[in-house]
């Protein structure tokens, strides 16, 4: 009876978890638009705008409008005419106070995460944390600003350690590059390792 309460365990939770990732994306993805769907519901009077499946229905129209109009964007933001609109955009929302701060900081992480040369998760490297008696894997993430090398010259690398088995929390460390090695294993593999909390082997890939 046990071996096959695993077994099931086995089957059920990666389709479970896999669909708990999707429903998160998707409910990040069209949550801050909903209120227009149900907007307009309500002001043409039809099925009450909290109807579930009616919710699901509008939101999966968000999904396929934003992927429409993420893809028009970006085709356009290419032409000469509409590059210099944004521009001037980015200029501007850079200027208001409060909202400055939050879009600079989202737009240099977003840039960091959509632009291939700058993926700050390509370097895997491990070192000692949290004592010398045990080791980490950790990713790459940068250079150590000028207000922290002044200080402590030695601690030139940024070092990100995700946490098991959520990876998307973590430490941010300043480490000495003599203490960081490199490690020749792909990120996806650390993300899989850190997610199974050490269960999964890179070396026994199906």
């Amino acid at each position: 009876m046990k071996k096959s309460f695993l077994a099931g365990m086995a089957i059920l939770l990666p389709i479970t978890i896999t669909i708990w990732v999707i429903d998160f994306f998707f409910n990040l993805l069209t949550g801050p638009f909903l209120f227009l769907g149900r907007a307009f519901l309500n002001q043409h009077g039809l099925i009450p705008a909290d109807h579930p499946v009616l919710l699901f229905g509008t939101r999966v129209i968000i999904l396929i409008i934003l992927f429409i109009s993420t893809f028009g964007l970006g085709y356009f933001a290419q032409k000469f005419f509409f590059h210099i609109l944004i521009s001037k955009f980015r200029k501007l929302m850079k200027r208001i106070p409060f909202i400055k701060t939050i879009y600079r900081v989202s737009e240099q992480t977003l840039d960091s995460f959509l632009n291939e040369k700058k993926n700050p998760f390509s370097t895997v490297v491990s070192f000692k944390f949290p004592n010398d008696a045990t080791q980490t894997l950790a990713f790459l993430t940068g250079k150590s600003t000028y207000s922290i090398t002044e200080k402590n010259p030695k601690m030139t690398e940024v070092v990100f350690v995700p946490t098991a088995p959520h990876p998307i929390s973590g430490f941010l460390l300043f480490a000495p590059e003599n203490m960081i090695s490199k490690v020749d294993i792909s990120s996806e593999d650390v993300f899989k390792i850190l997610l199974s909390c050490g269960t999964f082997d890179p070396s026994h890939k199906e």
